[in-house]
């Protein structure tokens, strides 16, 4: 029942998404379970809950894990059968992969997020931004429409930050990486955590944050 690929790769789709289809650059979140293939089990993030984040570019994933999870669409699982050529080759890992070693990988493709575009600083009137208690402005440029982030939730966001004279001093979109911190534990400054406290999944907000 595998369908293979030119160079080898053996998959078979466990179900089937109806989301997007990953491009290289692109962040992705994802679940997954390797064993060899004699069955020896080598880890699974689907036991922990934890699922992986990283950005679908050559060398963050063997070969094969690229190219299965290529043409998966986002909310599909599928199982891939990787050669030791598609895989770790003749070298493996140690004694976890010996050498020559074929891998089966089951993989869920929880969500994709795609690089935004870089844009220039939003031009908000200074009566347009709600001032919290703190001095905190904010203002929403797109409101989302999924759930707010609650303490111990890992958060993925994408940013660029700016003087108040407009000096750019650091962006997210020039490393085509989003940041990823756990919510609610001091892991960024309170004002950008404050603000984003109150934004709600695939919102966009402006933050005013003072000394």
């Amino acid at each position: 029942n595998y369908e293979t690929t030119d160079s080898g790769l053996k998959y078979y789709d466990l179900s089937v998404g109806n989301g997007p289809t990953p491009q290289t650059g692109d962040f992705i979140i994802m679940h997954s379970a390797i064993w060899r293939a004699d069955g020896t089990p080598l880890g699974s993030t689907f036991n922990t809950g934890q699922p992986q984040f990283m950005v679908l570019m050559a060398g963050n994933l063997v070969p094969g894990w690229e190219e299965g999870i290529s043409t998966m669409h986002t909310g599909g699982k599928r199982q891939m059968v990787l050669s030791p050529e598609l895989a770790f080759g003749a070298e493996g890992i140690g004694d976890i992969i010996p050498p020559d070693t074929t891998l089966i990988i089951e993989v869920e493709l929880l969500e994709v997020i795609p690089v935004p575009e870089p844009t220039a600083q939003t031009e908000v009137a200074e009566e347009d931004y709600t001032v919290t208690e703190n001095g905190l402005k904010y203002y929403d440029i797109r409101t989302g429409n999924g759930p707010s982030p609650e303490a111990g939730q890992t958060a993925i966001v994408h940013y660029t930050g700016w003087l108040a004279d407009g000096t750019k001093f650091d962006s997210s979109i020039d490393h085509s990486q989003p940041l990823t911190f756990t919510f609610g534990t001091g892991q960024v400054i309170p004002g950008f955590e404050e603000g984003i406290a109150t934004m709600k999944v695939g919102g966009k907000r402006q933050l005013g944050i003072p000394p």
